[in-house]
């Protein structure tokens, strides 16, 4: 048969079996991925820009495929003088566990991937990180200095809210101060009622520290100072101002996690109690509600304790 042209009906076979294969594919082949908001399939990932930094949804994409963070492994803290340090030493402590803190996750390579990008010198950058942080975590989580954040702050403002929209995390653990042992928390922040308030209401503390005025081993100023440590009914730290001038009569105002400011007023000599002013209540060290120890050293310890109830609720009278 060589040499022969083939025969029409073998042609009209051929194109007929050409015809159905290409059929068939075209029926049960499967389906493209469908792109959603912040599928990785969505971006070019490789040629990022600092820019791109700015994009939640970018970074998002570049954590899910570049970040190995295991469930109940996300470290979270409110600010970078106080928890910032408490979190990097506690993931320190753990990293064969596997936990990771914002810097962990937002390092060297993140910075190489984004053209550079740095977020401790762009808000932008920092936000979106904060963010996609917040989205990526899975399971238990963990937020140092809870008490200490300001409310203008990124774990104020974006992860904590991201957190507790997030479905995927169970349990946002608050840490007790300078902890390396993941168990050592006192509070679930999770959609809580006391999670919400920032506090648990009931009797609240106040710890003074005030030191004497013209003292030149502790306070050579002409004004007292005062170091002042606010406590929830838990005995947590929820507010803390440390060596603050108390000019005489010169209220000093304690912001906190309460909804109210706690104000602190010193009087004009040593043997003066310091008077205390919270939620419409006033009192003294010198009251049943107080604790003032005497002088020693150029300084003095006072200690009170202070109705703190939810907002709504009617604060109890000294």
């Amino acid at each position: 048969m060589a040499g022969y042209p083939p025969s029409k009906n073998f042609s009209s076979m051929a194109t007929f079996v050409i015809t159905a294969i290409l059929f068939c594919n075209a029926v049960f082949a499967k389906p493209a991925p469908i792109l959603d908001e912040v599928s990785t399939y969505a971006f070019n990932l490789n040629h990022l820009t600092a820019d791109d930094a700015t994009d939640r949804d970018k970074v998002l994409a570049w954590i899910e495929q570049n970040v190995d963070l295991e469930v109940d492994k996300a470290v979270f803290y409110s600010d970078p003088s106080v928890g910032r340090p408490m979190a990097g030493n506690f993931c320190s402590e753990n990293e064969e566990d596997g936990y990771k803190d914002f810097w962990l996750v937002f390092n060297d390579e993140f910075s190489a991937a984004f053209g550079g990008a740095d977020p401790g010198n762009s808000k932008p950058i920092a936000r979106a990180c904060s963010q996609a942080f917040a989205q990526f975590a899975k399971g238990e989580t963990r937020i140092f200095n809870d008490a200490g954040a300001g409310p203008s702050s990124y774990w104020k403002t974006i992860e904590h809210p991201s957190l507790n929209e997030n479905s995927a995390v169970t349990k946002i653990w608050r840490m007790a101060d300078d902890t390396t042992d993941p168990d050592d928390h006192d509070m679930d922040l999770k959609n809580a009622d006391d999670g919400e308030l920032g506090y648990v209401p009931g009797m609240c503390g106040v710890h003074v520290v005030q030191y004497q005025k013209n003292e030149p081993r502790v306070n050579p100023n002409p004004d007292y100072k005062f170091d002042i440590t606010i406590y929830d009914n838990d005995h947590y730290q929820i507010g803390e101002v440390l060596f603050v001038d108390a000019p005489n009569a010169v209220g000093v105002n304690v912001d906190s996690q309460l909804p109210d400011v706690l104000i602190v007023t010193a009087g004009a000599v040593d043997s003066d109690p310091v008077s205390f002013a919270y939620a419409g209540n006033i009192w003294d060290s010198a009251g049943d509600w107080c604790d003032a120890a005497a002088y020693n050293r150029g300084m003095r310890q006072i200690d009170c304790d202070f109705p703190c109830s939810a907002p709504g609720e009617l604060e109890d009278d000294i």
